[in-house]
């Protein structure tokens, strides 16, 4: 059986600081943390910036979440995994997402103006209808993005993607996939 090799921080509720465990005792943990995180992010805004400040060294396990419609205006999900999440219709206007992963994410039509996406992995993203007026793309990955009727006026940054200085103002660009 393969083991991986983890070391725990101090502040990790196992005060172990060395442990071997399993691949599928790293999946079980996995689950319970999304869980645990979907479970905080659903009583709100607050109380998620709140707790993600109290824990800063701990990365949100968000893979394959059903967000949908959710109001999510300004939370704090820098270096979070959202990995295959459907994210259709979510207004994650003034979020921080800096360093967050998305890959295969489905944002169609979300709202994300003035969002702060730094650093984040848009690959293979749904990017259908976002709109990213005042978006930060900074160094943002988006390979293989499906990118249509997108609205970005005031784009901050620059990204070979669009192509734009960041000096560029009021652009709408529309693309085709």
């Amino acid at each position: 059986m393969k083991q991986i090799y983890c070391i725990f921080h101090a502040t990790s509720v196992n005060k172990d600081k060395n442990k071997f465990i399993t691949q599928s005792q790293l999946r079980i943990m996995t689950e319970r943390n999304r869980t645990k995180h979907v479970d905080i992010l659903k009583q709100g805004v607050a109380v998620w910036n709140d707790w993600n400040k109290k824990h800063p060294t701990t990365i949100p396990q968000l893979q394959h979440t059903d967000l949908r419609g959710c109001v999510l205006r300004g939370v704090k999900l820098q270096r979070a995994d959202l990995t295959g999440a459907n994210l259709q219709r979510v207004n994650l206007r003034a979020a921080r997402l800096q360093n967050a992963i998305l890959r295969s994410a489905n944002l169609r039509s979300a709202d994300m103006r003035g969002a702060d996406l730094t650093g984040a992995d848009l690959s293979d993203c749904d990017l259908r209808q976002v709109i990213l007026v005042d978006t930060n793309l900074s160094s943002a990955k988006l390979n293989n993005a499906f990118v249509y009727g997108i609205a970005a006026w005031k784009y901050l940054g620059t990204h070979p993607f669009f192509g734009l200085p960041s000096s560029s103002r009021a652009i709408l660009a529309v693309f085709q996939h």
